[in-house]
């Protein structure tokens, strides 16, 4: 299954759940990470190595082909969440919120 985050909670416990509980089958879940959903919490399975459970995270500073001139703009950007997110794989606390905390200078 691909970008994960954007599968809402009750398609993954209603149709995933039962089909794997059912068939005894495995998924791999790829995604960019998103807001904390079901995809966050079985992705903590696997970083805590919960049993039948792996986990990998490939950020920007693991790829080898991006050039050199794109990684250190993206590097000058790295506070921005939406940068946190895309390039280094984080999940973002702040994406169930209305409000996200903005410092003033950065509004100009």
């Amino acid at each position: 299954m691909d970008e994960c985050y954007l599968i809402d909670d009750s398609i993954f416990e209603s149709v995933i759940l039962p089909t794997l509980s059912t068939t005894g089958g495995s998924v791999c879940m790829i995604s960019t990470p998103g807001p904390k959903n079901w995809f966050y919490w079985e992705v903590m399975k696997g970083k805590q190595g919960e049993t039948g459970y792996s986990y990998y995270q490939f950020t920007i500073l693991d790829n080898p082909f991006i050039v050199p001139e794109e990684r250190e703009r993206i590097m000058k950007k790295q506070n921005d969440p939406v940068i946190r997110r895309e390039w280094f794989c984080e999940f973002d606390d702040m994406a169930n919120q209305v409000f996200r905390p903005t410092k003033t200078s950065d509004l100009s």
